[in-house]
């Protein structure tokens, strides 16, 4: 079942478990629900929500998206669903191609319209809905990705002025705030309004997130 979440509202404080396990398997976790009773704490807010139709090309900041177990969704477009490809057939991202930074993708009921310098608007419609049970998404670990402003803030503490980053150098589905840095990283639960989720592990980095999001 899918639910939705929203952004830039009160309502939308992560609220963090206070049970110290983690589950095992789903059965486990399924277990756990209906054996133990967690209590929450406010542990952190939500500021912006993205999406990123095309893997590796700058996200999309949304008011709302549904979520899924493949992943977040607005309108009938899902969180990297589609990816680039080469004449050979080979997916091509960032970690090749920097240039792809300086494309811009965003959404037109059913279209998805992607621009770049010196190039006309690439108009990408939409025409079907897939079933439940064909589903596509290219993240490389999981359906979400986080990440705190405020560990953003603590790194640049520590990084020279010329290699300052921001939340779009790591491409997070959600940026929180109004919790300490790097907390997140000893969650093991978090809901969001009615919606539960398991942090199952640190997102290991590759190179992209060296690359200067605003100039490729």
């Amino acid at each position: 079942m899918s639910s939705l979440i929203s952004s830039m509202k009160s309502s939308n404080i992560i609220i963090l478990s206070g049970l110290a396990f983690c589950a095992i398997s789903g059965a486990l976790l399924y277990v756990v629900r209906h054996q133990t009773r967690r209590h929450y704490l406010n542990a952190a807010k939500i500021v912006k929500i993205i999406i990123y139709p095309v893997k590796s090309l700058p996200g999309i900041e949304v008011n709302e998206a549904t979520v899924t177990k493949s992943g977040l969704k607005c309108g009938l477009f899902r969180d990297r669903s589609w990816v680039l490809v080469n004449e050979e057939n080979r997916f091509v991202t960032q970690r090749t191609e920097e240039s792809l930074a300086l494309l811009r993708q965003s959404l037109h009921d059913n279209e998805l319209w992607i621009d770049g310098p010196n190039m006309p608007t690439l108009k990408l419609t939409v025409k079907f809905n897939k079933s439940a049970n064909d589903i596509i998404a290219f993240q490389d670990g999981s359906a979400l990705l986080v990440i705190n402003q405020n560990s953003i803030n603590d790194l640049n503490e520590r990084l020279p002025n010329e290699t300052k980053v921001s939340h779009k150098n790591f491409r997070p589905n959600i940026l929180i705030t109004d919790c300490e840095a790097f907390e997140e990283d000893n969650w093991k639960y978090v809901k969001i309004r009615d919606i539960d989720f398991t942090f199952l592990k640190p997102c290991d980095r590759c190179v992209l997130t060296t690359i200067n999001p605003d100039t490729g």
